[in-house]
């Protein structure tokens, strides 16, 4: 019975680890079709790939800069500002919400030094 259990928990983990690579490799493509445009001076298409690059990768900060930067080269200034406006928020609240757990991790650390010193005396 465990045996089987064990075996289907890693048949669910490789599956969900391949689909991860799936994406991870579907952005990767978009990104680079969208260098292949940007390059040519495509800057729609390089937008659409970029584009695609984000929907596949929320989190892709290449992804998502190059999609600002084809909107500023093809002429979408407002657009470019934009998106470069809410990268710069996104990037600010990533860094916030690190530096909080930085110190809830520091603090957590003094508190269980604290504690094995007076374990210790």
């Amino acid at each position: 019975m465990l045996k089987g259990l064990f075996n289907k928990l890693v048949l669910i983990g490789m599956i969900c680890f391949s689909q991860v690579n799936l994406w991870a490799q579907q952005e990767l493509k978009h990104i680079r079709e969208g260098n292949d445009y940007y390059e040519s001076q495509d800057f729609e298409k390089a937008r659409q790939s970029y584009l695609k690059g984000v929907e596949a990768n929320a989190d892709s900060y290449g992804a998502a800069f190059n999609l600002g930067d084809a909107l500023y080269k093809g002429g979408q200034y407002e657009e470019a500002a934009t998106h470069f406006k809410s990268l710069v928020q996104k990037a600010t609240t990533n860094e916030q919400n690190q530096d909080e757990q930085n110190h809830e991790n520091q603090d957590q650390q003094n508190q269980d030094q604290q504690q094995e010193q007076q374990k210790q005396e």
